[in-house]
């Protein structure tokens, strides 16, 4: 989804629970909504608190936004891992990235190299 502004993008899966609420006080301050989606509200919180607005967000999530304006890619889930969020770089460059839900999605991708790595740290854990 593309906000209103055309300044974020975002890639959403799950569900915003508290989505009513937020929209209800983002609504007060004079924020006008183009849908009822929930994936609309993580663009109102986003443009509020950037990257604190995980911290406002209740539900089951993962989403990828891109801010044009800061040029950052921002990443989250929820704090459980209902719904979780694999990222990768890809052989092209800093500019190139891919990201799922499912690790089986990510193997789709021909560019993308399966390969497990153990940390020293964690195996002595």
């Amino acid at each position: 989804m593309l906000s209103h502004d055309g300044r974020l993008i975002v890639v959403f899966n799950g569900e915003i629970y508290n989505h009513l609420e937020l929209k209800k006080r983002f609504e007060a301050r004079g924020l006008l909504y183009q849908t009822r989606s929930d994936t609309e509200t993580i663009l109102h919180t986003y443009a509020t608190y950037c990257n604190e607005c995980v911290h406002e967000l209740d539900g089951m999530f993962a989403f990828v936004l891109y801010d044009r304006e800061r040029r950052m890619l921002f990443g989250a889930r929820d704090r459980f891992g209902k719904k979780p969020l694999y990222p990768t770089g890809l052989p092209f460059g800093d500019l190139a990235f891919a990201f799922a839900s499912e690790l089986k999605s990510l193997r789709k991708c021909q560019d993308i190299q399966a390969r497990l790595h153990l940390s020293p740290q964690a195996l002595a854990g």
